[in-house]
Order: C-alpha cells, then structure tokens, then sequence
C-alpha cells in the first residue's frame, strides 16, 4: 500500500514541477523580443505560432513522446536519421489533449497497442517501425 501511496505522490510532484516549469516558460516567452522567438523558432524548424503553442502546452510531451517511441521500439539509428519527422511529432505531441491518457496507457503497457485510439503520431510511430 504505500508503494501505491509513493507512486500517486511521485506522480503528482512531476505534474506539479511539469506545471510550475510550464507557467516559467510562458512567462519568458511572452517577455522575449519577437525577433529572438523568431530565430529560435527558425533554429527548431517550426513558426512562432507553433512554438508557442510548444511552450504553452507542451510541458512534460517530450518525456512521453520518447516513452511513446520506446513503446513502439524504435531504436536510436532510426530517431537520427528521422530527426525531421520527430520534429513535428514533437509539435503534435505537445499540441495533444490526450496527454493523461497517454501517460496511464504507457504506465499500463498498453499504449502500443491502444495508440491509435488517442495518439495523433500513431501513424507515424508505426512507420518508424
């Protein structure tokens, strides 16, 4: 009981930090000179639309993008020479609703095989396998 105990607080302190770290970077990037998010968003290869929405939404994605990809057992050769690709997965990951669903699936084992019902980089992951 109190490993579920620990788990459920472990779980809510990375949520708490994914929050706190996300209310911080929208702050910056509200405060940045236009022509600096212009150029740092050139550098990453999307708009400063997109890079917004990133910055807003995106909190705690990457993790479970690459969790996600680990899921559907995609090695490093293939994350390398994919790095265009991945880039916009990393947009859609971050745009994505479902991020609890995710984050239980991936818990539970099952995000692979359930993905398509919730995953918009579903048909991605799959063709990287």
């Amino acid at each position: 009981m109190m490993t579920g105990l620990r788990s459920a607080v472990e779980g809510i302190a990375v949520r708490w930090r994914d929050h706190r770290n996300a209310m911080a970077a929208i702050r910056e990037f509200a405060n940045l000179d236009p022509a600096i998010a212009g150029e740092i968003a050139a550098e990453a290869g999307v708009s400063v639309r997109d890079l917004g929405e990133v910055v807003a939404r995106g909190s705690g994605a990457d993790r479970l993008m690459q969790r996600m990809i680990a899921a559907f057992g995609i090695g490093d050769e293939i994350t390398a020479s994919a790095s265009g690709v991945l880039r916009d997965t990393a947009v859609l990951c971050s745009r994505c609703r479902a991020k609890r669903r995710c984050r239980d699936e991936l818990d539970a084992g099952t995000a692979r095989n359930n993905a398509h019902l919730f995953c918009p980089n579903a048909p991605t992951f799959e063709s990287l396998t």
